[in-house]
């Protein structure tokens, strides 16, 4: 919600808001600190997601070009490159 513009002390009153136009009770509140928590800890989530699949890419990609290399290892008649 609040990437989507919606400010840190009304997230809140928006969900309140929601739920009760779906005929859903909502009991407790969310605070502006721990909206701003929440925003925080996503965007660590969000970056450790992001390294991971980094990660992930560069063993898809050097396992590609090891691949390859080797076959073309096992078809070279010239020791030099392999």
């Amino acid at each position: 919600m609040v990437q989507a513009g919606c400010s840190r002390p009304y997230v809140d009153l928006v969900i309140h808001e929601v739920f009760k136009t779906a005929g859903i009770s909502v009991h407790g509140h969310v605070s502006r600190r721990t909206v701003s928590r929440v925003v925080l800890e996503g965007y660590f989530a969000a970056q450790m997601q992001l390294g991971h699949e980094m990660q992930q890419a560069k063993s898809e990609s050097t396992s590609w070009i090891l691949d390859a290399t080797l076959s073309h290892c096992s078809t070279a008649r010239d020791d030099f490159w392999c």
